[in-house]
């Protein structure tokens, strides 16, 4: 129980002049400072009559005539009031409660709420937030101090209405729903009395456990009626049970309105009578105070969170759907609910989700499109559970294909990466669960991989022949045809000298895999015909690393280093007896890339994107 505070306060000086008020009760004081025209106020307020028993941190509000404010519980500065007579209004804000009228007409109301469907009369909100209020009459007299003490009152009460079946009956029942009549719609601030017509509130029963339980809040009752009527529908296609009970006969409840700060549970037993269900008379539970924490700890939901993954390259899935049924290791049949509504739970950007499940255990079922549906076991007993993360297998299909060389010659063993989207020769492979995804090619050159939906890039190499790349697009069905012919290197002879070196980014300063490096004779020669080697362009690809390494005669050369998407660079060498080493180039790329006809060689030749 928290420690019981009062909140004092000091009334704003002059703001009552013109007010209408009666302030009675008022302890006379010393002559105060401020001046003989005035009086001074403190205000206290205590919170013993209500379930907080202290003064709530959003305050609570003054009205008094004219005057309206929102007054926090630490006290204000100390301030003077003219001399006269009223009656204030303290108040706190609530959701779905307003209040308004002026003095003996100020009411707090209800906010309205629509008919369930089939019902006739004036609904209002079921569950309003807990409103406390106090009406105080004053009156000032000048060149006196006044001790104000204001004791708030709690005028929302909370109803709770248990319904417990008995033997097999809880498996059995689909839904309750249930209408309350005789409820105050208004409470008038000044009388401390229900006012206007006799309303009704829609009660919502939820399952929790095998018990069903609904909890309505009300300003009050008004009237000598109060009906609590509704319907209990069960599956196989047996018979609903319809009830109607006046809970103005139930013991306490007629002094409903009395005592608000104490909460009210009543309970009645649902009967099986050979298949005949019948429901009993509803009761009071005269120790509710102490058993609701033992009957909630028995019945109330709980947090079932985790995450939920792909298997293969461990990424968040959002947007999966999370349903649970009652059981373990049960992956059909209905899905578990609480009053007719199915539990459920969709993951967020994260991966995560949480999902409210009473005492019990339970087989988890998880959903997303492109992916197998997954299953996971998980027991409630009387505390949230973190499942931890699920992983979910995506639904592959089958990409295929034929990989040959332009020369004719036996290329087995060519080895098939992939990245992710299309046009992507720099990103990281694939590598689902963390092992890069490659398919290599067999005698006759055919390869074939799995892949699930989605846009990617192959890439195709083999020994001394340039990489080709080939875009594919998967969606809902295999791929075949994915084919692409190799171009070879073309080197000279053992009679050369390795020029090696290693090709960068600018972009990036990272190493620069497939650029193309060419060959013309002299020095800062950039225009003109290649170098020639077994009747073709002399010509060797950058690696994965970047490095090169390509052999040359005595004599000078200028090296031609192109790679699509960056702008071609020259760098001149001269072979004397020996290998060169650190002939290092570094490439910037070209903003835009001409891929107009649906093909895009790569300049002066080598490998290729091949657009399907």
């Amino acid at each position: 129980m928290k420690n019981k505070k009062h909140t004092t306060i000091k009334l704003a000086a002059g703001i009552f002049a013109a007010a209408s008020l009666a302030l009675a009760g008022c302890k006379d004081g010393d002559n105060v400072y401020d001046g003989p025209q005035t009086g001074n106020v403190t205000l206290t307020t205590t919170w013993d009559n209500t379930n907080l028993g202290e003064a709530p941190a959003a305050g609570y509000i003054v009205v008094a005539g004219d005057y309206y404010a929102t007054v926090k519980k630490n006290p204000a500065s100390q301030q003077n009031l003219l001399p006269g007579r009223y009656t204030g209004y303290f108040y706190t804000a609530a959701d779905k409660i307003t209040v308004g009228g002026v003095d003996a007409n100020t009411v707090a109301s209800v906010a309205p709420a629509t008919a369930p469907q089939g019902e006739a009369g004036t609904f209002i909100a079921p569950r309003p937030a807990f409103f406390y209020s106090a009406t105080k009459d004053m009156t000032i007299e000048r060149n006196k101090k006044y001790d104000i003490t204001v004791p708030m009152n709690q005028q929302v009460k909370e109803l709770t209405f248990i319904i417990r079946p008995s033997g097999d009956v809880a498996h059995l029942i689909t839904g309750v729903t249930a209408v309350v009549s005789g409820v105050s719609g208004q409470w008038n601030l000044h009388s401390d009395q229900p006012q206007g017509n006799a309303m009704k509130v829609a009660v919502a029963f939820s399952q929790y456990g095998n018990d069903w339980i609904a909890t309505v809040r009300l300003l009050g009752i008004t009237g000598a009626t109060q009906v609590l009527s509704g319907r209990i529908a069960f599956s196989d296609n047996l018979d609903p049970v319809t009830f109607s009970r006046n809970l103005h006969d139930v013991t306490g409840f007629a002094a409903f309105n009395s005592d608000k700060k104490t909460p009210m549970a009543l309970e009645a037993q649902l009967v099986d009578v050979h298949d005949e269900f019948s429901l009993g008379d509803f009761e009071t539970i005269a120790d509710w105070t102490g058993r609701e924490e033992e009957v909630n700890a028995q019945n109330r939901s709980y947090q079932v969170t985790g995450s939920v993954t792909d298997i293969l390259t461990s990424d968040n899935l959002q947007g999966v759907t999370v349903l649970a049924r009652a059981g373990t290791g049960v992956e059909t049949g209905d899905y578990f609910t609480v009053g007719g509504t199915t539990i459920s739970a969709v993951t967020n950007a994260a991966g995560q989700f949480s999902l409210a499940l009473p005492n019990g255990p339970y087989t988890l079922e998880f959903n997303l499109d492109g992916y197998d549906t997954g299953f996971a076991n998980v027991s409630v007993s009387g505390g949230n559970v973190a499942v931890g993360a699920k992983r979910l297998s995506t639904t592959t299909y089958q990409v295929s294909g034929t990989i040959s060389s332009v020369s004719g010659s036996d290329i087995a063993g060519t080895v098939i990466k992939v990245r992710r989207g299309h046009d992507e020769i720099d990103a990281d492979f694939y590598a689902p669960g963390g092992n890069v995804l490659s398919a290599t090619t067999d005698a006759s050159g055919e390869y074939s991989l799995s892949l699930p939906n989605g846009y990617y890039t192959l890439a195709i190499t083999y020994g001394s022949f340039f990489t080709a790349f080939v875009n594919i697009t998967v969606a809902d069905s295999d791929v075949s045809g994915m084919d692409a012919e190799l171009n070879a290197w073309i080197e000279v002879g053992p009679d050369g000298y390795d020029v090696s070196g290693t090709v960068t980014s600018a972009l990036t300063n990272n190493p620069l895999p497939y650029a193309s490096i060419k060959v013309r004779s002299g020095l800062n020669v950039t225009a003109g015909d290649y170098v020639q080697a077994l009747g073709a362009d002399m010509a060797v690809q950058s690696g994965d690393d970047g490095n090169y390494s390509l052999p040359l005669p005595d004599g000078n050369y200028t090296l031609e280093f192109s790679r699509t998407g960056y702008i071609a660079k020259y760098l001149s060498v001269t072979v004397a007896g020996g290998a060169l080493t650190g002939q290092n180039i570094i490439l910037s790329d070209v903003p835009e890339v001409d891929d107009t006809d649906g093909v895009q060689d790569w300049e002066n030749g080598g490998g290729i994107i091949i657009h399907r």
